[in-house]
C-alpha cells in the first residue's frame, strides 16, 4: 500500500510517499512534474525539489505568497 506523508514547512510543502516504482513496461515522459517545476520558475523564481531515496520518493513545492 502506497503511505503518504504531507508536511507544511515555513517555506515549502513537502510530500513523501514510499517508493513504488511502476511494473509497466511502458516509459514516462515525468510531463506532470517537469510541468510543476517550469510553472514554480515562472511563478516563484524557484523550481520544486525532487528527491528518490532507495525507499522514498519525494517532492518539494515552495509555498507562493
Amino acid at each position: 500500500p502506497l503511505q503518504l506523508e504531507i508536511i507544511l514547512a515555513e517555506s515549502y510543502l513537502k510530500v513523501t510517499n514510499n517508493y513504488q516504482p511502476k511494473s509497466s513496461t511502458e516509459p514516462s515522459g515525468n510531463v506532470g512534474l517537469a510541468n510543476l517545476n517550469k510553472r514554480y520558475e515562472l511563478l516563484a523564481g524557484k523550481g520544486i525539489e525532487i528527491n528518490k531515496g532507495g525507499t522514498y520518493f519525494e517532492v518539494k513545492v515552495p509555498i507562493l505568497q
